[in-house]
C-alpha cells in the first residue's frame, strides 16, 4: 500500500508540475503577442493592422486549444489512451470500464491535439512570412519571390500534415479503438506516419522561412553590430527547430514512454513558436523603451540640444505639432541627441557647420542675427531621390549648380507671416563610408526633412527601415517632415499631359498614411522640376 501511495503522489506531484509549466507558457506567450499588438497598434492603428498580425491570433486561438487538451489528458483523460497497452491489458478492459472509457477520450484528444497543433504552427509560419512581404514591400521581385515560395510552401506542407493525420488510420473510429490493437498508425500519441509527416513538414519550412531574410539583412546598409542582433532575433527559430526534434526523437525511440515526454516538449515548440514569430515586433518596442529609460545613462558624451528660442514646431498654430509622438511644448524641453562623438569631431563638424553658414551670410550671432533665429534642417533620403536638386532650386532657383555641392550647407534669409528667419540647409550623401559624417550633421539640428521619390518605391521602403530607425537611435524627440519629390514624373507625362498609369508609383494616400503611422509632422508633395511646392515645403520648415 505505502509503495503505491508513494507512487500516486509521485504522479500527482508530476502533473501538479506539467498544470503549471503548460499555464505558465501560456500566460508568457498570450502576452507578448498583446505586447506585438500594442506595438503595432501604436504605429498604425487598428484600421491599419495587416494580415501578419490577424494570423497570430489565429495562432493564440489554436494555441489555446491546445493548452487547454494539454490539461485535459492529466486531468480529465488521466494520462491514459490507446498506445502502451499489452494485448492482456486491453483484453481485461471492458467498455464499461472507467479506465477504458478514460482511455478513449484520451486518444480523441491526441487526435484533436495533433489537429490544433498544425493549424497553430502553420498560422504562425504564414504570419511569419507576411511579416517578411511588408518588410519588402517596395523592392525587386527577386526579394518577394522566396517570400511567395515560401507561402506556396507552408501551404503545401500544412495540406500534408493535416491530410496525413485525417487519412493515416482508416476506418477513422479506430484511433480512440481500445480492443483489439488497431496498429501504430491509428495510436495518434505515436503514430509513426503523422510524426514523420510532422518531422518533415516542420524541419522544412522552418529552416526555409529563417533563411528567408539572412541574405537581405547581410547585403543591407545596417551597422554589423545590428546585422548580428538582428539575425539573433530572425534565427530564434532555430529553437522551435530544436523543440521539433526532441519531440519526435523520444517517441521513436521510446514508443512506450516518449509520448509523455514527446507532450510536454510538444507544448513547449508552441510556446517558443507564438514568442519567436513576435520576436521583431516585441524586440522593436523593448529597445525604444529601454532607450527611454537608459539612453542618456550610458552616454559617455553626449550633449543635450535646445531649439532656438524662436522656433517653433513644425505645422505652426501656436508651437503645435503635427506629430503623434510629439512631447511637450516645442521650446519648453530640450531635445536630445542620442549621438556619440569624440569631442573632436564635435569640434570639426561645428566649425564645418558655422563656416558654411557664415559663408552664405548667415550670422551666427549679434545684433543682425534674425529674431525668429536660426533653423537648421538636415534633408535626408536616399541617393537619387533629388534632395540636391530640390534644395538648389529652392536656393538658387536652378535645377542645376555646378558650385552647389553635396554634404555643403547654405543659409536662406526668409519671412515666415512677418516674421524673419535664417533657415540653414545641411545636404548629405548616402552610402556605407560617409554614414558616420553624415551622422555629424545630427547634432543641432532642428528639424529633419527626409524625402522620398515618388516614382521609386525602394527609396519609399527605406524612409520607414532605414532612415526613420536611424533617426529614432539618434534624434527621438526632433520632429521631422516626410517629403515626396519628382510629382512631375509620377503626375505627368513628357508631353505634360495627365499621367493615367500610375502602376507602382506612390501616391499622395500612400505617402500621408506612411506620415501618420510614423509620426511625421505632416506630409508634403514636391517638384523641383516645375517648382510646385518648393517654397510651400521651405516655410513649412520655418514655421509661423
Amino acid at each position: 500500500m505505502s509503495t503505491d501511495s508513494a507512487a500516486d503522489e509521485a504522479a500527482q506531484a508530476a502533473l501538479y508540475k506539467s498544470t503549471v509549466e503548460h499555464w505558465t507558457l501560456y500566460a508568457i506567450g498570450v502576452t507578448v503577442t498583446l505586447l506585438r499588438t500594442y506595438s503595432r497598434v501604436r504605429a498604425v492603428g487598428f484600421r491599419h493592422l495587416q494580415a501578419e498580425d490577424l494570423l497570430v491570433w489565429v495562432g493564440i486561438v489554436f494555441y489555446t486549444a491546445q493548452t487547454a487538451l494539454a490539461y485535459s489528458v492529466g486531468h480529465v483523460a488521466h494520462g491514459l489512451a490507446n498506445n502502451g497497452l499489452t494485448d492482456a491489458q486491453r483484453a481485461a478492459l471492458s467498455p464499461d470500464d472507467p479506465e477504458y472509457r478514460a482511455a478513449v477520450i484520451g486518444s480523441k484528444i491526441q487526435v484533436a491535439g495533433w489537429t490544433t497543433y498544425s493549424v497553430l504552427m502553420w498560422s504562425l509560419k504564414l504570419s511569419m512570412l507576411a511579416f517578411y512581404l511588408r518588410l519588402t514591400d517596395g523592392l525587386g521581385q527577386r526579394y518577394r519571390n522566396p517570400i511567395y515560395v515560401g507561402f506556396a510552401l507552408v501551404i503545401g506542407t500544412f495540406l500534408v500534415s493535416i491530410i496525413t493525420i485525417f487519412a493515416a488510420c482508416r476506418p477513422f473510429h479506430k484511433y480512440w479503438q481500445i480492443n483489439p490493437d488497431p496498429g501504430n498508425a491509428c495510436q495518434a500519441a505515436i503514430s509513426r506516419p503523422i510524426i514523420w509527416a510532422s518531422f518533415a513538414t516542420n524541419v522544412s519550412t522552418d529552416i526555409y522561412i529563417i533563411l528567408i531574410p539572412i541574405p537581405m539583412l547581410w547585403k543591407s546598409r545596417l551597422k554589423l553590430m545590428k546585422k548580428i542582433a538582428a539575425t539573433v532575433v530572425f534565427g530564434a527559430g532555430l529553437f522551435v527547430l530544436v523543440c521539433a526534434i526532441l519531440k519526435s526523437v523520444f517517441v521513436l525511440v521510446d514508443p512506450v514512454d516518449g509520448a509523455q515526454l514527446a507532450g510536454e516538449w510538444g507544448t513547449r515548440e508552441a510556446f517558443v513558436a507564438v514568442v519567436t514569430t513576435n520576436l521583431p515586433m516585441v524586440f522593436h518596442l523593448f529597445r525604444s523603451w529601454l532607450s527611454r529609460l537608459f539612453g542618456t545613462a550610458f552616454g559617455s558624451s553626449q550633449k543635450t540640444y535646445k531649439f532656438p528660442s524662436g522656433f517653433q514646431t513644425i505645422g505652426g498654430g501656436a508651437g503645435e505639432s503635427f506629430s503623434r509622438n510629439r512631447r511637450g511644448p516645442p521650446t519648453a524641453h530640450p531635445v536630445s541627441a542620442n549621438l556619440t562623438f569624440s569631442e573632436s569631431e564635435e569640434r570639426i563638424v561645428d566649425d564645418v557647420k558655422m563656416n558654411n553658414l557664415e559663408a552664405f551670410g548667415a550670422p551666427s550671432s549679434g545684433p543682425d542675427h534674425p529674431p525668429g533665429g536660426i533653423v537648421v534642417c538636415v534633408l535626408l533620403g536616399d541617393n537619387g531621390v533629388g534632395k540636391t536638386t530640390l534644395l538648389t532650386r529652392y536656393v538658387t532657383n536652378q535645377l542645376c549648380n555646378p558650385d552647389f555641392q553635396v554634404f555643403d550647407n547654405c543659409a536662406v534669409d526668409v519671412s515666415v507671416d512677418g516674421r524673419p528667419y535664417s533657415l540653414g540647409f545641411w545636404d548629405t550623401w548616402n552610402d556605407d563610408e560617409r554614414n558616420r559624417i553624415r551622422r555629424l550633421s545630427y547634432p543641432n539640428t532642428d528639424v529633419f526633412l527626409i524625402c522620398f521619390s515618388v516614382v521609386n518605391r525602394q527609396s519609399f521602403s527605406s524612409v520607414e527601415y532605414y532612415w526613420c530607425d536611424e533617426l529614432r537611435s539618434c534624434c527621438s524627440g526632433v520632429p521631422w517632415l516626410l517629403v515626396g519629390t519628382q510629382i512631375d514624373a509620377r503626375d505627368y507625362n513628357s508631353g505634360l499631359q495627365v499621367r493615367k498609369d500610375r502602376r507602382g508609383h506612390v501616391t499622395r494616400q500612400e505617402g500621408e498614411r506612411m506620415a501618420r503611422k510614423l509620426g511625421s509632422a505632416t506630409y508634403m508633395e514636391c517638384s523641383a522640376q516645375n517648382q510646385f511646392n518648393v517654397k510651400e515645403l521651405f516655410h513649412e520648415v520655418g514655421g509661423s
